[in-house]
């Protein structure tokens, strides 16, 4: 069976696990504590490990292997799913979403392994499959959890996700080989690695991509957070109709990750996709707060489509561009630092995104869209210096891991 086959089923069960979760934890928050805000607080949490954890994971993978790594996320996003079934309280709850936290840090070890076994003019198809990954996770995942919500309850729906993940770990313990050829015995592990951030930050291609890329989680997030409280309260979605509205979203992403991402990158290039994702999701996200109560189907789920279909291509093109400026023996740690700067997004995009909420439900739509309109600006200027310098990611490679 083909590596990549083999780790896209692992990403797709990884994954749905997370997505069980997606569509009642902020409306289970908000009704155990009575506030919104609180929603946000228990996402960044999870951010904020995943923070920490995400760089670590990305040179511990340059250093022992991907497959170890995948194998003891795997294990902890097991246990954290677990601790989430029990959790009556908030703390429990913190601690749980803190272990999922922890554990999701592997994406950039799912991302380092296919640019290890992909050529970089195939990488944003091949990144695309974590992206159609992610959007499957989303198709099964939304719906099936609000379903365990409504017919057994909450607890079921962290034991169920608990139950997905040790498959995984099964399925990826017997048929997922190691990806890397060359190991690097002298990869540094620093739980917060700001020696790392100062050596890759000082690279001007990869610290224009890292702001650019912050931004857009940022916005994104503004929205995402809130956007199941304002289904519930603006159409009046129950937990099962959240769940299917992922999971069109999920049927979406899919289509557009899995089908289209290879089309659309040799068409437009990576560099255009990502101005044309932030100008299109800019959009888009101003106009879902608009949509009149009563319209959902006639109106939100049109714009969910259009928001597949423009934000698809914004991830898998920032990698490929961040990938061609990198040393291939370093692709774990700067991987990690890419996603580990993106989890900080994540915890700013809730925390904002929950308090304007509180505010009023348009806020964060109209925050999002401005933030998006002032980063597709960041990717035109990002654009013209990189073509300026003649792409830069021919020239010699630096001893930071990075090409100088």
């Amino acid at each position: 069976m083909s590596p990549r086959i083999v780790l896209f089923l692992t990403i797709f069960i990884d994954l749905m696990g997370f997505g069980l979760v997606i569509p009642i934890l902020p409306n289970w928050i908000s009704e155990l504590m009575g506030s919104e805000v609180w929603v946000g607080f228990a996402i960044a949490i999870f951010s904020i490990m995943q923070f920490l954890s995400t760089p670590l994971l990305g040179s511990l993978s340059d250093r022992i292997g991907r497959r170890p790594v995948l194998m003891i996320t795997l294990a902890l996003n097991a246990a954290g799913y677990a601790l989430l079934g029990f959790s009556e309280g908030i703390i429990l709850l913190f601690a749980a979403r803190a272990l999922n936290g922890i554990a999701s840090g592997n994406i950039s070890v799912a991302q380092a392994y296919l640019i290890d076994i992909t050529p970089p003019e195939k990488r944003s198809g091949a990144l695309g499959l974590i992206g159609a990954a992610f959007g499957l996770g989303f198709i099964f995942g939304p719906p099936m959890g609000g379903l365990i919500m409504a017919k057994f309850g909450f607890a079921y729906v962290g034991w169920f996700a608990a139950l997905l993940c040790v498959v995984n770990l099964v399925l990826a313990w017997f048929i997922l080989p190691e990806s890397l050829q060359h190991k690097n015995p002298d990869a540094v592990l620093r739980l917060v690695p700001v020696k790392d951030y100062r050596e890759v930050l000082a690279h001007p291609h990869l610290r224009r991509i890292f702001i650019i890329n912050f931004f857009y989680i940022t916005a994104f997030f503004l929205f995402q957070v809130c956007s199941t409280l304002f289904w519930e309260e603006h159409f009046g979605l129950n937990e099962e109709q959240r769940g299917y509205a992922f999971a069109f979203l999920g049927v979406c992403t899919a289509l557009v990750q899995g089908l289209l991402i290879r089309k659309l990158s040799s068409a437009f290039g990576d560099e255009r996709l990502l101005i044309i994702g932030n100008v299109g999701m800019a959009i888009v996200l101003v106009f879902l707060g608009l949509v009149p109560q009563g319209y959902f189907l006639v109106g939100e789920l049109p714009l969910i489509f259009l928001m597949a279909l423009v934000n698809g291509p914004v991830g898998p093109a920032s990698l490929s561009l961040l990938s061609r400026e990198v040393d291939p023996r370093n692709q774990g740690r700067v991987v990690g630092l890419f996603q580990s700067f993106g989890s900080l997004a994540r915890v700013v995009g809730p925390i904002v995104g929950t308090t304007l909420y509180a505010t009023s439900y348009l806020l964060p739509f109209f925050s999002a869209g401005l933030l998006l309109a002032i980063n597709a600006w960041l990717a035109v200027l990002y654009i013209r210096v990189l073509r300026a310098s003649g792409q830069g990611h021919h020239q010699a490679t630096g001893q930071s891991g990075v090409k100088a």
